[in-house]
């Protein structure tokens, strides 16, 4: 278990406390620590999670603006209008294959509203090309949360919760 970490299952919904985020994914989902174990150790891959996908649609969970984007990788950067900035990457590859099956729908300064489609995905071949299709969307500037409750384990695109924040207090 990554002892930096700010991500926690709560699965008591009177515990919750803070910004609810709307899933921008239907599938299973788990802490980026309970997926990569001892590799998450100290916060190196960040605080948040990682859906295993059961549907073709990526949407915006919050209003904001895209930051970055990097096609071959199913990588985008949405700014909050908070400031919070969260990554939303399909996998980690590095070479011309590993876009097929992605496409964004979205570019660089574009602004998104809660629930508009960020990214089309084609799960069958993601599954052929990596075994697998996941998402995983990491707080890139965690600094100003006290923790991050994940309320299910299952969750539906736009329907059900997917992260709660709490953010720290302001002395």
């Amino acid at each position: 278990m990554n002892l930096a970490s700010k991500v926690v299952y709560e699965p008591d919904p009177s515990k919750l406390s803070g910004i609810a985020l709307c899933s921008p994914a239907s599938g299973s989902i788990q802490s980026i620590d309970e997926e990569y174990g001892v590799l998450s150790n100290f916060g190196v891959l960040g605080d948040g999670v990682v859906f295993k996908l059961e549907a073709h649609n990526v949407i915006a969970p919050f209003t904001g603006k895209v930051i970055a984007t990097t096609p071959y990788l199913g990588k985008i950067i949405l700014q909050a209008n908070n400031k919070l900035m969260f990554l939303f990457q399909v996998h980690e590859g590095s070479d011309a294959k590993h876009s097929e099956g992605i496409k964004l729908n979205v570019k660089v300064g574009d602004k998104v509203k809660k629930g508009q489609s960020i990214m089309s995905l084609d799960l069958y071949k993601l599954r052929i090309l990596h075994n697998e299709a996941k998402l995983h969307v990491v707080i890139v500037n965690s600094a100003p949360l006290a923790k991050i409750q994940i309320p299910f384990k299952q969750v539906r695109q736009g329907v059900d919760q997917f992260m709660v924040l709490t953010p720290k207090d302001k002395k």
